[in-house]
């Protein structure tokens, strides 16, 4: 198997976790980790085999304050569909007026919902950097606009966006399982002719 087709799950241990949790997830997210995934004792990252870099992580974790204690125990996890993954630990979550959840889980009573599947994709709401952005666009107004949805994973912010009226978005990955993914949820929220997903990067 292609070390492009394996990730590294890197489970971390963080004593105290409340908000220990959170300043370690800040030093990680400056590493090459595609999400994060929070848990009772810490959090979970994933990171492609060819991008993990023990050294980093090291130095990354040289930065926690003392009174913190962090340990961590790696596992490789085969390209797999992350539903079957994380369907045990993935909760739906609630920003503003919207539910995001995943089609296996009941509908909720807020005002609106997103439904994503995340397959082999990332970006299910749940990592802080998503919400955070999911918040933003609720705020700064959409409706009419143009948007690029660039790095798209799963499609949740371009599908956001056309709930809220977007006139086009325009998502770009550089995986193709992301764009396929996004496609897909587009269709599951029935946004899919509002939404374009294509293979690419910042540079075509």
């Amino acid at each position: 198997m292609d070390s492009n087709d394996i990730y590294i799950e890197i489970d971390f241990h963080v004593s105290p976790p409340d908000d220990g949790r959170d300043i370690l997830l800040a030093l990680l997210s400056e590493q090459q980790f595609e999400s994060f995934l929070e848990t009772e004792n810490g959090l979970r990252a994933y990171v492609k085999q060819e991008d993990w870099d023990l050294v980093d992580v090291k130095r990354a974790l040289s930065h926690m304050p003392s009174a913190y204690e962090v340990s961590y125990c790696t596992k490789d996890i085969p390209l797999q569909n992350w539903n079957a993954h994380w369907e045990s630990s993935f909760h739906p979550i609630v920003v503003g007026d919207y539910t995001v959840r995943a089609p296996f889980h009941p509908p909720k009573t807020t005002p609106y919902e997103l439904i994503i599947e995340p397959k082999m994709s990332f970006g299910t709401g749940h990592h802080q950097t998503t919400r955070l952005m999911i918040t933003q666009v609720l705020e700064i107004g959409i409706g009419g606009k143009s948007v690029l949805d660039m790095g798209c994973g799963t499609g949740i912010l371009g599908i956001l966006a056309a709930h809220l009226g977007a006139k086009s978005v325009l998502a770009v990955d550089i995986e193709p399982w992301c764009v396929e993914n996004t496609l897909e949820n587009a269709e599951q929220n029935q946004c899919h002719h509002v939404i374009e997903a294509i293979r690419g990067d910042i540079d075509r």
